[in-house]
């Protein structure tokens, strides 16, 4: 059974979120550096994802971790009567639970179905959530929906042309993870 965040005190459960996210006990397989540096190589998430726990919520906050690897921000968005939340953050490779006041902005989101990947610029949401990520205009933004109660929406200055091949990659390693 899927339990909704929004359901559950806020404040609790931003508590044991961030004991989720902050979890070193789990393998790390790309060394540490002291410079963000981005991952352009899907080919190695399949062997990440292999560690993924069973339980719905430490699921997708374990792929959502993984996704700072890859793109240079990331937002985890759940799904509470087609109106999203931020509930987890990253950027440049330090990742966060969402504040009280960023948590409590309400989005609507295009439906997709399940592994769909939609693409638009980062404008989008920098200016509905009135972030400065992206002062230059330079990243393209992935909305990923790997279930139905979360949405990823993924941010890269990688070229599109990379990123065509590299997507469905993404796209397959999570549906291999989440319907497993």
């Amino acid at each position: 059974m899927k339990t909704q965040i929004l359901k559950l005190n806020w404040k609790d459960f931003a508590k044991h979120l961030e004991a989720l996210l902050q979890d070193n006990n789990e393998p790390v397989s790309i060394p540490l550096q002291k410079q963000f540096e981005l991952q352009v190589d899907f080919s190695s998430l399949d062997q990440q994802l292999e560690l993924a726990p069973s339980g719905h919520i430490e699921k997708v906050l374990f792929v959502f971790k993984k996704m700072n690897l890859y793109f240079e921000s990331g937002l985890l968005l759940e799904n509470n009567d087609q109106m999203y939340s931020v509930v987890s953050l990253f950027q440049k490779g330090n990742i966060r639970v969402a504040a009280d006041d960023f948590h409590n902005q309400k989005l609507k989101l295009p439906k997709t179905q399940n592994f769909e990947v939609l693409t638009t610029s980062s404008q989008v949401f920098m200016k509905k959530l009135n972030l400065n990520w992206d002062p230059n205009n330079k990243l393209r933004a992935f909305l990923i929906q790997p279930t139905a109660d979360f949405s990823f929406v993924l941010f890269s200055p990688v070229p599109d042309l990379w990123m065509q091949n590299e997507i469905p990659k993404l796209s397959k390693s999570m549906k291999r993870i989440f319907t497993a």
